[in-house]
């Protein structure tokens, strides 16, 4: 029986896995793919057997086997693919026509293969080099990533110059990211939602908010790696303008001036895990979230939810099957439990940071109000304003603004209480920084929250048009002593694919000016 059985099902089945995570390798953690490669692997050996009960022959199960492998986990590509043709890819690619059409495909190619039963061993061979290729080449992606990931040139000189004296009187400094909070302003005039009642009592706790603060950048890892650089891109790792080089620009997001100097002076570094490899920090003395949980988290994480959209489960999706109304009594695996989940552990943590002893800097970087819009004000979650970034996947009649803005309320609140529990636990008061990366991308990406509370409440050094390259500048100033210059701040106007890109967005501070501020 098991006489000359073919592996290509069970290749197949993992490359399929492995040339989704080299596309996404930037963003995804390699142990949040373990699981799918499992999955990959148990559903090629039910199929491989299915095919073997059918036929009794390993070697006409095995390519049948490799073909259902392929349809089942390229039908989500092919269906997108189709769907983006007009007029005529909108009708073929429907769910109704295309499950009829690969099945009658596979009918057609079962009995071919039955007619060439005896040219059947190499069919197989043939199969088994198609598929070697296809499982190497993702492999070689995922190796060259790695060896060129390992190389960090961002330029340290900056980091290198800022002396602090190492004492546990120096004061604790949490730097909070909120994906995606736009500011004051923007939300108000785009948007319709007025968020001064938020602004108002960070000001009543003593905080500082920047009325005209622009992003440097319109994406996340141009944004956080200038501010915790303290400089352009450009400046920070040296590259033609025209480089696409983003892996450079992750790697300085970790080993970054901000975090160096800090340590040589004495501080203790707390990060915490968002679930995204380039956005978490590793090797820091307390980390919030252990890789190990991307294989005992009983909920899909956002690259499980990716592979399963790529597969023919991607109808059940499609047509609500696998969602229920209310995340909150939701049945099943899904991965916005997750992110519900982790956003709460990371506040909960967040909070408990106060017991730690110092001096701490404490970075987090939370996903909200960033997609998948899930919260409402109350701090409840539920389906009604769902949209998934990664899929484009969303909750029928969703209201993207209401989702955006109910995300907004729900960590308002829960920001306040953070810094409520900071404020009254620590023996000292804490340096705290809460600002947004960048705005909602759906309007002008720049415009961001962007709040300070300094422990002397002196804020003669801040204006109201700094930007994030210029916040720890202000910071080491200010409270170490260091004599660094403050930057022009201003606004990038490329994207993510052109990370060092000198260009600038002109008249970003116009409205401010026109007011007065």
């Amino acid at each position: 029986m098991l006489k000359n059985p073919f592996l290509h099902p069970f290749l197949l089945a993992l490359s399929t896995v492995l040339t989704l995570y080299a596309a996404n390798l930037r963003e995804i953690e390699f142990m949040a793919s373990v699981r799918s490669l499992v999955f990959a692997l148990f559903f090629a050996g039910l199929v491989y057997l299915s095919s073997w009960l059918i036929f009794y022959k390993w070697r006409i199960g095995a390519p049948v086997a490799s073909l259902l492998i392929l349809i089942f986990f390229t039908y989500g590509h092919l269906q997108k693919a189709l769907l983006s043709i007009p007029m005529l890819g909108k009708v073929i690619g429907r769910s109704s026509i295309m499950l009829p059409v690969l099945a009658g495909l596979m009918v057609a190619a079962i009995y071919l293969l039955w007619r060439n039963r005896a040219k059947i061993e190499n069919i197989n061979h043939g199969f088994t080099y198609f598929v070697l290729i296809m499982f190497i080449i993702p492999l070689f992606q995922i190796s060259i990533s790695s060896v060129y990931q390992s190389s960090n040139r961002v330029n340290t000189a900056q980091s290198n110059t800022i002396k602090i004296d190492a004492a546990a009187s120096n004061p604790d400094i949490y730097y909070i990211i909120l994906d995606t909070y736009g500011r004051q302003d923007e939300l108000r005039d785009r948007w319709g939602f007025d968020n001064s009642d938020f602004i108002q009592q960070l000001r009543d706790r003593g905080f500082y908010v920047a009325d005209c603060s622009l992003s440097n950048y319109p994406y996340t890892s141009g944004s956080i790696g200038s501010a915790l650089n303290m400089d352009y891109i450009y400046n920070i790792i040296p590259e033609p303008e025209n480089s696409r080089k983003l892996d450079l620009v992750f790697a300085s997001l970790s080993n970054n001036r901000v975090r160096q100097a800090l340590e040589r002076g004495g501080y203790k570094v707390v990060s915490f895990d968002t679930g995204y490899k380039w956005v978490n920090w590793k090797g820091t003395d307390v980390y919030y979230g252990s890789p190990a949980a991307y294989l005992t988290d009983p909920f899909l994480y956002p690259f499980e939810t990716l592979l399963l959209d790529t597969t023919v489960l991607r109808v059940l999706e499609k047509h609500n099957l696998l969602l229920a109304k209310d995340i909150n009594v939701a049945t099943g695996f899904d991965y916005v439990q997750s992110h519900v989940k982790k956003t709460y552990a990371a506040l909960d943590n967040l909070k408990k940071t106060a017991e730690l002893e110092g001096p701490l800097f404490v970075y987090t970087h939370l996903l909200v109000p960033h997609p998948p819009y899930v919260f409402n004000p109350d701090g409840s979650a539920s389906w009604e304003n769902y949209f998934d970034e990664h899929t484009g996947e969303m909750s029928e009649n969703v209201d993207k603004v209401q989702g955006y803005t109910n995300n907004i309320l729900f960590i308002n609140q829960q920001i306040l209480d953070v810094v409520d529990t900071l404020l009254q636990a620590a023996e000292s008061d804490p340096i705290i920084i809460i600002q947004g990366d960048h705005s909602w991308t759906y309007g002008n990406p720049y415009p961001i929250l962007n709040a300070y509370y300094f422990p002397d409440q002196d804020y003669q050094t801040m204006y109201s048009t700094i930007s994030p390259v210029n916040s720890f500048r202000v910071i080491f100033n200010h409270f170490f002593g260091a004599d660094l210059p403050m930057l022009e701040d201003m606004s990038i106007e490329k994207d993510v694919n052109f990370p060092f890109w000198r260009g600038t967005v002109d008249g970003q501070t116009k409205w401010c000016k026109d007011q007065g501020k």
